[in-house]
């Protein structure tokens, strides 16, 4: 059974804490791999393509990865210890 979909209001409230929320969900070996597949697959590669349709479909899937890589980015970079 697939988890339930949260709403907008159970999402975390703040951009640090969505921040952590992808840190978490690509760190340990699971999620390792898994980030290094879609770095591998959807941001190392061209989306260039003839057909204007599938080079901005592969763009829009490049555009997510871009956006979990930044939230990690965030994540490593802001001093979370203090």
């Amino acid at each position: 059974m697939a988890p339930k979909v949260k709403s907008p209001q159970e999402l975390p409230d703040s951009e640090a804490a969505l921040d952590e929320a992808f840190y978490r969900t690509f760190s340990g070996p699971y999620g390792e791999t898994v980030y290094a597949l879609l770095e591998t697959v959807y941001h190392d590669g061209s989306s260039f393509d003839a057909d204007t349709h599938m080079m901005a479909y592969k763009e829009g899937q490049r555009s997510i990865f871009l956006q979990i890589k930044t939230r990690i980015d965030n994540y490593n970079n802001r001093d979370v210890r203090k």
